[in-house]
């Protein structure tokens, strides 16, 4: 009675078939094939410079005062002018650099003469002991006849002449090199003057903040207040306060679920689509996917990856922070085993899909590498154009 039974069933189900196309018996198919997930994300640029308040010194002080800045959003060429700081404190140090610059410029001048007159003194002493060593050298050849005692007393006498003018010529020799060190230490001091008064007013032209690429000004939030940054808020040196990214090369910073992992890989082809203009997709690919995972939010028990996707068309309505859509192709095949979903039979961990045999469903494993919304990628012997008998009529003639 039960083989009468399934014997009609089958005829049912191939008269249905025949009746209403393929309806309930699909075939091993074979093409092209994709397979993908979505994820939303946010635009950044690739390439972004940081506009900071310069660390000019602090000499001049470690906080400056903003007076001017462009709003946020704003479109800018290299070289246009993004914000200005007070300058006051390093108008200040110039003031007081150029004071003391005079003041050792004139200690300069000073020394110069101080050393000359002193040289001077110096020469004349020496012209004098010149002349006394003259003098003790003629009187020596007058006592030559004269008694011994008295021409010793000369000798003894010419002997001191002659020390006193090796001193003199001595004294004038390390006055020279005492002069000299003395102009070059005065010669120093003015010369560090001056270079610090140039950069002092390299540091009054620092404070004037220009964009280093073209791009568009994003201003970022003041830690102290919460809000973005404005005229009169205080800057600390070194501290960002703004971004202008290169709009020409975007990417969209997107996360990734730990369920789906394992099935992204860098280089996979991505669409990626303005939540503002759904109907515009753009190319990209995948740049970069994060090695550690983290809560999605906080005390959140799902895991997710940081990726990031780099799009390769640039266009001027790409623009950082908007929202977008990233459709991530982890299968692409131009020529691939397929079948329809409704066939797949999975048990233990194994997929298989049935197909007639001896007239008796039967079936067949087939190992299953990614799935879409409607059919399932597979590797398997069958034959193309194989019919296979959709779960659901299995579970009929079961039951």
């Amino acid at each position: 009675m039960k083989i009468i039974i399934k014997c009609l069933f089958v005829s049912i189900l191939f008269w249905s078939c025949s009746k209403e196309g393929k309806k309930n018996i699909h075939n091993l198919q074979n093409g092209a094939y994709t397979a993908s997930i979505s994820e939303s994300g946010e635009l950044q640029a690739m390439n972004s410079r940081a506009l900071n308040l310069p660390s000019i010194g602090f000499r001049y002080g470690w906080e400056f005062k903003l007076i001017h800045l462009v709003e946020n959003g704003r479109i800018v060429k290299q070289g246009d002018v993004i914000a200005k700081f007070d300058q006051s404190s390093v108008k200040k140090v110039i003031i007081e650099l150029k004071t003391k610059l005079e003041l050792e410029q004139a200690n300069y001048n000073k020394t110069k003469v101080s050393n000359e007159i002193e040289l001077r003194k110096l020469e004349t002493a020496l012209e004098e002991e010149e002349a006394n060593f003259d003098l003790k050298k003629l009187e020596i050849e007058k006592f030559k006849f004269e008694s011994k005692q008295k021409l010793r007393v000369k000798e003894l006498e010419f002997e001191q002449v002659k020390l006193k003018l090796a001193e003199a010529k001595k004294r004038i020799k390390l006055q020279g090199i005492i002069s000299s060190n003395e102009l070059k230490i005065q010669e120093l001091k003015v010369k560090q003057i001056q270079n610090d008064i140039e950069n002092a007013y390299a540091a009054l032209e620092k404070l004037t903040v220009t964009s280093p690429i073209n791009g568009i000004v994003q201003i970022k939030n003041n830690r102290r207040t919460k809000l973005k940054f404005k005229v009169g808020d205080e800057l600390y040196l070194g501290q960002s306060f703004a971004l202008v990214p290169d709009l020409k090369k975007m990417k969209v910073l997107t996360k990734i679920n730990e369920l789906d992992f394992k099935k992204i890989q860098e280089g996979q082809k991505v669409k990626v689509r303005l939540d503002a203009l759904p109907s515009v997709s753009f190319h990209g690919k995948v740049k970069y996917l994060g090695k550690l995972s983290k809560a999605k939010e906080a005390e959140s028990r799902i895991k997710v990856f940081d990726c990031e996707i780099e799009v390769d068309e640039a266009d001027p309505r790409l623009k950082p922070g908007m929202t977008v859509s990233s459709e991530i192709y982890y299968a692409d095949y131009k020529n691939a085993d397929y079948v329809s979903n409704d066939c797949i039979y999975t048990t233990n961990g194994k997929s298989y899909v049935y197909i007639w045999e001896n007239n008796e469903p039967t079936m067949y494993p087939v190992n299953v590498k990614a799935v879409n919304s409607q059919f399932s990628l597979v590797e398997t012997k069958l034959k193309h154009g194989q019919k296979l008998i959709p779960i659901q009529e299995i579970s009929k003639l079961k039951s």
